[in-house]
């Protein structure tokens, strides 16, 4: 702590180490989390003061604090996600993001990587589970987290489309880029998440449309009937319809191709069909329009 009595990084450092130890240890522990097969030595006085779901369960449901053993119905996987986070990520700067978190991990605090090894798919099921627990600053953790990685996704497949004659090498994408794409769609409307098919949403948009025409959302669409409704009723309203797979040369108002571009962070953000039947769009130096996705946190 510095002179002015605040609490500096380093204070913060130091407590979240010293939580990582009794979480590891179990020392002090007085409270059991049961779930399957799966037990964890916990502290109560961390659960209650991070977590409503647990405040709930342990004060308000046993004033008299006689509880010491909990049994949660659900994936183990998934309430050991839940536990890692309320013991070390929902005091964390909010900088730091979920892809890291998910991916990296810090003296075994972490998440464990395994749910980021399948790209998006796990932000589902573990959205649900932070909507259970009331965990709200996971649930914008991860909503901030799938956007940031599905717009690097929709400006590398613009890309790919634009580098590439689809009528002549169709396979423009990945195999299994399309497949963690289309397993993480059923998963968000197989647990009705409806903040995240927002985005799903605004990502078929973002990457201008071009994957649907295709054909590589047709497996998507064919699982997920519901998927298909919402993005063609998006595309109802856009003067683009992509019934022919072509991307247009180049920037509509400054007469250059977005990728060719030299500072490198150009990308499409408009395409449509003119009066002249011409395929024409707008790169995003040139229009203040952007699709819901390319909106940045701060904009």
């Amino acid at each position: 702590m510095d002179p002015s009595g605040l609490t500096t990084d380093k204070d913060h450092q130091l407590d979240q180490e010293r939580i990582g130890d009794i979480f590891r240890s179990g020392q002090f522990s007085d409270i059991t989390v049961i779930c399957e097969d799966a037990k964890w030595k916990l502290h109560k006085v961390i659960l209650v003061s991070r977590c409503p779901w647990f405040k709930r369960e342990l004060v308000e449901k046993d004033p008299e604090g006689e509880i010491n053993e909990i049994i949660i119905a659900s994936d183990k996987d998934i309430v050991g996600w839940i536990i890692k986070w309320i013991y070390f990520k929902c005091k964390l700067h909010p900088a730091n993001s979920v892809e890291a978190y998910l991916r990296h991990s810090n003296r075994g605090t972490a998440i464990d990587g395994t749910i980021y090894n399948t790209g998006t798919i796990a932000y589902p099921r573990l959205y649900r589970a932070a909507w259970r627990f009331e965990l709200s600053g996971l649930m914008l953790k991860i909503e901030l987290g799938m956007k940031a990685y599905l717009r690097q996704k929709a400006i590398q497949w613009q890309r790919a489309f634009h580098d590439t004659d689809p009528l002549l090498e169709p396979q423009f994408l990945p195999d299994n880029e399309i497949d963690t794409i289309q397993d993480a769609i059923v998963q968000t409307y197989k647990y009705e998440v409806d903040e995240l098919k927002v985005i799903w949403v605004d990502f078929a948009e973002a990457t201008m449309f071009w994957p649907v025409a295709s054909g590589f959302f047709k497996p998507i669409f064919d699982d997920v009937p519901a998927y298909a409704d919402e993005v063609l009723s998006y595309m109802t309203d856009r003067r683009y319809i992509p019934a022919v797979l072509k991307a247009p040369h180049h920037c509509k108002k400054c007469h250059q191709c977005p990728f060719m571009h030299p500072a490198r962070t150009c990308y499409y953000v408009r395409v449509w069909h003119d009066d002249e039947g011409e395929i024409v769009g707008e790169c995003n130096f040139c229009t203040t329009y952007r699709p819901s996705l390319f909106f940045e946190p701060d904009e």
